[in-house]
């Protein structure tokens, strides 16, 4: 876990509460006792579930979430790439969504902007584009930190 990664204060205490268990939020065996939100769909490799701390300003996200603890995408097998594919068209038909994002951290979280080391993608559905669209009514999202260039 990188507590530095936190985005709320509710979130940043079950993190340290998970430090204090040696417990992984996202393992199947203690999800249901550490998750607020319910699973909403399970197969034998993955399952679906909405995020405790979506980000600010979407109007959708869920987690795809492998119940191997891995930490890598690199580590995944053809079978469970193959079983992601049925559980992400599953939830695009279940939101009724138009279009959507879908993202995976993987490996360092110093790297990534990642709070929890165990693998999982998100999909995000934000709202339409407004006509007079400007940078601050995009949904911030942390995928990686801007080399500083030195002068």
């Amino acid at each position: 876990m990188d507590f530095s990664n936190a985005r709320e204060v509710e979130q940043l205490r079950r993190m340290k509460e998970l430090q204090k268990t040696k417990t992984c939020h996202f393992c199947r065996k203690d999800f249901e006792k550490k998750h607020s939100s319910p699973i909403l769909r399970e197969q034998k490799l993955w399952f679906v579930t909405k995020n405790d701390f979506p980000y600010v300003g979407v109007v959708h996200q869920y987690l795809i979430i492998s119940k191997r603890h891995t930490t890598k995408a690199t580590n995944l097998s053809p079978k469970e790439w193959s079983e992601f594919g049925i559980m992400l068209k599953w939830l695009s038909k279940h939101l009724k969504v138009k279009g959507y994002s879908l993202f995976i951290r993987s490996g360092d979280m110093k790297l990534t902007g990642g709070s929890l080391d165990h693998i999982h993608f998100q999909l995000l559905v934000g709202g339409p584009k407004p006509k007079n669209w400007q940078p601050a009514d995009s949904i911030p999202l942390t995928l990686g930190y801007k080399k500083k260039v030195k002068k």
